[in-house]
Parts: structure tokens; sequence; C-alpha cells
């Protein structure tokens, strides 16, 4: 079968010095060449095959590019941020560490610099969860037997690079930002979204897949979803649906100050 969006990289190989020529061609689009790959059919036993071709070339060039420019990253983490050679973003949030973009891919180190988590390994293992929380909605996006790709899920492109004792999250830019946002929460449960009733209706179907119970969240604001209370599902500014933010997909054990971190296994 094909690659899912999801997977992890590792290489004791800096090559940060083919990085200057790359850096001047147009960045690809990635999330449009998933979907295109995506959207192919698979009626037949010979569109299935053609699609998993499609699927894994894709995906090499990305894991490929993103090992790349991530590697140069982090060889340059002590570096001032004016020195460095792919700027950091300042894009909010106190999750993780400094994030950035390149090459049409958003990157973001898995640390705990504000001990939201209890510790960098506590991080990196939240990582992973995203990186398992994104196979699993990939495994119901596999099986969507829905025509119209408005009413269909998506999910990104996504690997984790592991490199010099650090680890990085490397993502596919996705066509979302201010208004996209329609199912679940950015701000830890104070604003909880649920406005759009194609995408409600497929998180539920998400959610029954992944033997989700639907349950109440917020403060203020409460509604009952599928999932938990920070996933956050999006109508991206091309049409189609999102799920992101996929670490907390599955229960945590006996809530603990590592509940981030430590989940029930998936069915379990």
């Amino acid at each position: 079968s094909p690659p899912a969006p999801a997977a992890s990289a590792t290489s004791p190989v800096s090559v940060a010095s083919s990085c200057p020529a790359r850096a001047a061609a147009p960045a690809p689009d990635w999330n449009a060449l998933w979907r295109e790959v995506m959207d192919m059919p698979r009626g037949t036993l010979d569109e299935r095959i053609a699609q998993e071709m499609k699927a894994t070339e894709l995906y090499r060039r990305f894991e490929e590019t993103a090992v790349e420019v991530g590697q140069r990253i982090i060889d340059e983490f002590h570096v001032p941020s004016s020195e460095k050679s792919v700027a950091p973003l300042d894009v909010g949030g106190v999750a993780g560490g400094e994030k950035f973009m390149s090459h049409g891919i958003f990157f973001k180190f898995a640390l705990d610099l504000q001990g939201f988590y209890g510790g960098n390994e506590y991080a990196a293992k939240a990582a992973s969860h995203e990186l398992k929380g994104l196979r699993s909605y990939m495994l119901f996006c596999r099986q969507q037997r829905v025509e119209e790709a408005g009413r269909r899920l998506h999910v990104p492109l996504m690997i984790l690079i592991d490199y010099r004792g650090f680890r990085l999250v490397a993502c596919c830019a996705l066509p979302l930002g201010r208004g996209t946002l329609r199912y679940g929460s950015d701000d830890a449960g104070r604003t909880v979204h649920k406005s759009d009733p194609a995408l409600n209706l497929v998180m539920a179907e998400a959610g029954a897949f992944l033997h989700l119970k639907e349950h109440t969240v917020g403060a203020s604001q409460q509604h009952s979803i599928f999932g938990p209370t920070d996933i956050e599902g999006h109508r991206g500014h091309d049409g189609r649906l999102y799920v992101v933010d996929t670490a907390r997909t599955f229960p945590p054990e006996r809530p603990s100050r590592v509940f981030l971190c430590l989940l029930v296994q998936p069915g379990g």
C-alpha cells in the first residue's frame, strides 16, 4: 500500500551545502500534489497500483526535501536568529520550539521550552503521537466513498526528522488561515468551533471509524465533538476539509502531569 502521510526519517549526514541551490527554485505546492494523488481513481487493481506508485514517488521527494532542509535547521540551532539561513517564524503558540517555513514545508522543533509537557523527551513523544493520530485519520480518509472534494476529509504530508538529538516535525504547507477553523479549538478550549455541517458530519464518521466517543468540551462555550478539545478541523481556502493537530486523538492514560504524552493504544 502507499505510504501514510507521516513517517520517521533519520540520518547522520548533513547536506546543508546543497540547500542554497534549492532555495532559488519555486517552492513546490506539496499539498496540491498530494491532493492530486489522493483524488486518483481506485476502482480497479490497475488504478490502485498507479495511485500507489504516484504516492510513493511524491512521498520520496517530500521526505528528501524535508530531511535536507530540516538537517540544516538543526545544524543552525545555536546560531543567532539573524544569522540562520532559514529564518524562524513568529506564528504564536506556547508549545514546542522555534518554527520555520522553507521549500513549501512548515517545520517545528519538538521541545518543551515552556514546561508544558514535562520535559523534552515528552515533547518528542507528543510529536510522535501527532504522527500516530494523522496516520489513523489517513486510514479513514482512504476508505471514504464521497466523490465531492468539499465533503471529504484530508490530511497533510508529514514526517518526523530525528537528527543530532533533536526531533523536528515537518509538514506540508496547507491553505489554512484566519477564518478557516470550523471544528475544535486553537486556544486550549476557551473557544470551541463546530460551525460547518459537512465537517461536523465527516468528523463524526471519522470518530466512529476510530472508536472515539463524542463528548462535551470547552469552557464558556461548549460543544460536543469527536476527538480532543484541541483538534482542529478546517475548511481550507481551497474549499477542502482538513484535520490537523492530532497529537491527542486517542485518550490519555490515567491523568498525570504527562497526560499529553502517554496515550491509550487505538482500540484499547
